[in-house]
């Protein structure tokens, strides 16, 4: 897929330098705690541990996914149909910043890395997956670009089928 593909093949370390110093600022502002800013790493002095802002943090990925599936409209101006797409990526990207403080601001004050980074990272991204995985197949979206893929693959397996 090519979203995969622009994902693991470009450096994206710009990307998360942005994003660990947003976070950083966030979590001193929010929190109150000390941070030391390194990089892509955050660390807190205080409390002896750090945080690695890797491009998965991001939602990169899931964004690259999503953007071709979004249902843009042929009757309306490429300027819309990309204001739209930008304004679900900054929606994402919103979301995952406001993760990733609320993961390190609750774990510095006692609560479990796993409930609050992982749990909350995982009933997020894998439902909009699964979401707009189930757009491709259904003709309800057949306005989309990338919709009716999954219908042409059972059609083209139904047609292999019969000849046999």
């Amino acid at each position: 897929m090519i979203g995969a593909g622009l994902f693991y093949g470009l450096d994206w370390h710009p990307l998360c330098l942005a994003y660990a110093s947003l976070v950083s600022y966030l979590v001193r502002e929010l929190y109150g705690l000390e941070v030391l800013l390194q990089g892509t790493l955050i660390e807190f002095p205080s409390y002896g541990r750090g945080v690695a802002i890797e491009p998965e943090c991001t939602y990169l990925d899931l964004c690259l996914f999503v953007l071709p599936l979004l249902p843009y409209r042929g009757a309306r101006s490429w300027g819309h149909n990309l204001l739209y797409g930008a304004s679900v990526i900054v929606m994402v990207q919103l979301f995952g910043v406001l993760r990733v403080v609320y993961a390190i601001g609750e774990s510095m004050n006692g609560s479990s890395w796993f409930l609050t980074h992982a749990v909350v990272d995982t009933l997020f991204y894998y439902p909009v997956l699964i979401l707009y995985g189930f757009i491709v197949f259904l003709p309800e979206y057949a306005h989309m670009p990338l919709a009716g893929i999954g219908r042409r693959i059972g059609k083209m397996a139904q047609k292999k089928e019969t000849v046999i």
